[in-house]
């Protein structure tokens, strides 16, 4: 993670919080990992790739797949989306949570977020108890 990056703490917050199964088993939609994968590649950070494939799997997300009914529905969306703005990913992760009856979402994108019943993101840091909190402040000097 890029530790000058403002949401840095809220990160780490948010997966201390989802690898300790507070919100549930973990999962990543596919077309997320190609969006972040792209990014980095843009970014010419080639090595966080490696990081990502191995923090997924040592980590046990389960990847959920994009399916030929999901994506019509999501393309729908994006299309209708011309105030929202919603990428084909944000659309897909909103149709594919729908259909599975997931209504938590981890993102600091607040387009994104409204199409949830609830939100982690911006200011979750500071919902930690004392000593996670000293956990990740260690954890950040590093």
């Amino acid at each position: 993670m890029d530790t000058s990056d403002n949401r840095n703490l809220d990160s780490k917050a948010i997966m201390l919080r989802v690898l300790k199964g507070k919100f549930g088993s973990p999962n990543v939609l596919d077309y997320v990992i190609l969006e972040t994968t792209t990014l980095l590649l843009q970014r010419r950070i080639h090595e966080g790739i490696k990081s990502l494939h191995d923090f997924l799997t040592q980590n046990k997300f389960r990847i959920l797949f994009v399916t030929e009914d999901i994506l019509s529905e999501s393309m729908k969306l994006t299309i209708q989306s011309s105030t929202d703005f919603l990428s084909l990913a944000d659309s897909s992760q909103i149709v594919l949570s729908r259909s599975l009856g997931i209504d938590t979402i981890a993102t600091f994108d607040n387009v994104l977020g409204n199409f949830f019943e609830s939100k982690i993101g911006k200011g979750y840091f500071d919902l930690l108890e004392k000593g996670e909190k000293r956990i990740l402040m260690k954890i950040r000097r590093k």
